[in-house]
């Protein structure tokens, strides 16, 4: 499935034609990103299951209190299964906040890989100036070295 979505990538962001050296850094950012989105929402499916078997386990909690009185036992894995539950929350917390991280991350890159491409284009014309300069010179001197031999 991920091979299948990269091509569409590659497609899209190359409209179709063979890719450029540019366009790799944007498509693994945007692979990053998806993976990132992924992993946001299986952890949120994973938040929305936990408090179904939570609302769940206190329907089952309070029916079980009105027919009977709770035991040290079941007291003990009330607490037990608030406690794993609270500790699942924090731990989803930690991820989502490390996912957020590496997105604002993955945006710094991604805004630093187009400054950087930017300078280049505009320091091109330049270049290509100077190597044209170059061949003319290349040129001039074996014209020079071919005139004096038939001289």
């Amino acid at each position: 499935m991920k091979i299948r979505m990269l091509e569409q990538l590659l497609e899209a962001a190359t409209d179709g034609n063979p890719p450029s050296s540019s366009s790799f850094p944007l498509l693994l950012n945007q692979e990053k990103s998806l993976e990132l989105e992924e992993e946001r929402n299986k952890s949120q499916r994973l938040e929305n299951e936990l408090e179904y078997v939570k609302k769940q386990l206190d329907t089952k909690l309070s029916r079980q209190m009105d027919e009977e009185a709770l035991t040290p036992d079941m007291k003990r894995l009330i607490k037990n299964h608030e406690e794993d539950i609270s500790e699942f929350r924090r731990y989803i917390q930690v991820l989502l906040k490390k996912q957020s991280e590496e997105i604002n991350r993955m945006r710094r890159l991604q805004e630093q890989n187009e400054d950087c491409w930017s300078k280049r284009l505009q320091y091109l014309p330049v270049v290509q100036n100077f190597k044209l300069m170059e061949l003319d010179e290349a040129r001039g001197g074996q014209q020079k070295s071919a005139q004096t031999s038939k001289g």
